[in-house]
């Protein structure tokens, strides 16, 4: 009880923060915000500047680097501790990438929502599409599966890495932009970025989606959306930080209280109303629940009775991995229990951190990913979905820019973690 208890007060303090700096960087109530200066974000002034071709080719050159060099560590752990008589080929390594929700992904890739079943029901509905579209489209040019889905993987982390660059960029300068790159990199958990999970291709599609809102490109910030909620139901929650620039950049609710009715239709049809195009991603896929089974929501009964899963009060949640770390002895306790308690309390530290500096658009959404992640009745995958929680990285990354010290400190701490955790991956524990 009392970790429901201390989890809820620290997500829904930081909530009413959150919605009072809304309200007040819309310019609806000045008269609040002079009152109440101490909850307002500090004006701060980071040396933002704009991307160059080489900046984005560096990135390029980093991010393909890096993947192929975790390829190549990891087929060199699996050869030199886990390998047998005969040796360790390389189909064997791509074939230790390929486990749990990999195969599930592969089959949609290759048969479709109805090419699998179990116990007579089409269990690989519960997965969204795009991530089995990319291995398909891969598969027009790699006739390989699995080396396919890598490609898909890949192709998502380097273009995630791209656009998470030149979005930091725009907002916080160049330093901490390489810092959030490289930090979103090393995670202890960022390993599935490279795997057959479409973790990296829900980076590709928020960071972009980032990006066009910062640049106040709406069509392909609606476009970007669109596609991540074709990747992960979390997408959705793009379209919160489209509507929180919106009202504090345009500030359309004076023109309501002014009574500008005009203006304020003309500012909400070209710019705001492309965000409705997001919607449409979980239709589609409402829609391929409804063709297959006659029930577009088909999906959730096949959470539940497949793979145990319902949404609940985050706090409840927090509460059960907290009773399973005490309960458990096995390796779980460290490997699952464990980094889930401190991922959530850490991601809060940093957001209390982030409110006084940082704006209302992006720790609202690191807040209710959080919360949206943290909802799953039975949760065995924070760390996974937790690995493109966005702002987590530029905001850790705004911190650390000035402690060299400290900065050392962390990036040691997570990769010594990405080691420990992509090896018992790798040797089929169960560390998401």
């Amino acid at each position: 009880m009392l970790v429901n208890l201390l989890s809820s007060a620290l997500v829904w303090g930081i909530f009413l923060v959150c919605g009072f700096q809304i309200l007040s960087r819309s310019g609806l109530f000045p008269n609040l915000t002079s009152k109440y200066t101490f909850l307002v974000p500090k004006k701060t002034s980071f040396p933002a500047c704009q991307p160059t071709k080489i900046d984005f080719l560096k990135v390029f050159l980093f991010a393909g680097t890096f993947r192929i060099l975790i390829l190549m560590f990891s087929y060199l752990m699996l050869y030199l501790f886990h390998a047998e008589q005969d040796g360790y080929g390389l189909g064997n390594v791509i074939g230790e990438w390929q486990k749990w929700d990999a195969n599930n992904y592969i089959r949609i890739a290759t048969k479709g929502y109805m090419g699998y079943q179990t116990d007579g029901m089409y269990s690989t509905l519960v997965f969204f599409p795009l991530y089995a579209w990319m291995i398909r489209f891969f598969l027009l040019f790699v006739p390989n599966e699995s080396i396919a889905a890598l490609f898909a993987s890949f192709f998502g982390f380097i273009g995630g890495c791209i656009y998470l660059f030149g979005f930091v960029s725009l907002e916080y300068g160049k330093s901490i932009a390489w810092k959030t790159v490289l930090l979103i990199s090393i995670f202890p958990f960022s390993f599935f970025l490279g795997s057959m999970m479409p973790e990296s291709t829900f980076l590709f599609m928020g960071a972009a989606c980032f990006y066009y809102i910062k640049k106040h490109n709406w069509p392909l910030a609606a476009f970007f959306g669109f596609l991540a909620t074709l990747s992960r139901m979390q997408g959705m929650l793009l379209i919160l930080p489209a509507v929180i620039e919106w009202l504090t950049y345009y500030k359309p609710l004076l023109l309501l209280k002014e009574r500008k009715i005009k203006d304020f239709a003309r500012l909400f049809t070209t710019k705001l109303l492309w965000m409705i195009l997001m919607a449409f991603g979980p239709l589609i896929y409402l829609w391929e629940n409804y063709r297959i089974t006659g029930n577009p929501f088909q999906f959730l009964e096949y959470q539940e009775k497949i793979w145990s899963q319902h949404a609940q009060y985050f706090g409840k949640t927090m509460q059960m991995i907290w009773n399973m770390f005490l309960a458990t002895s096995d390796y779980k306790r460290i490997a699952i229990w464990l980094p889930e308690l401190l991922l959530f309390f850490a991601i809060c530290l940093v957001l209390i951190y982030g409110l006084r500096k940082h704006k209302p658009q992006y720790t609202s959404f690191l807040l209710l990913y959080l919360i949206m992640n943290y909802m799953a009745s039975w949760l065995l995958s924070a760390g996974r979905y937790m690995t493109v929680a966005i702002p987590f990285y530029f905001i850790l990354a705004e911190f650390l820019d000035k402690k060299p010290k400290l900065w050392t400190g962390v990036v040691v701490l997570f990769s010594m973690l990405f080691t420990c955790y992509m090896w018992a991956f790798l040797c089929w524990r169960q560390v998401f």
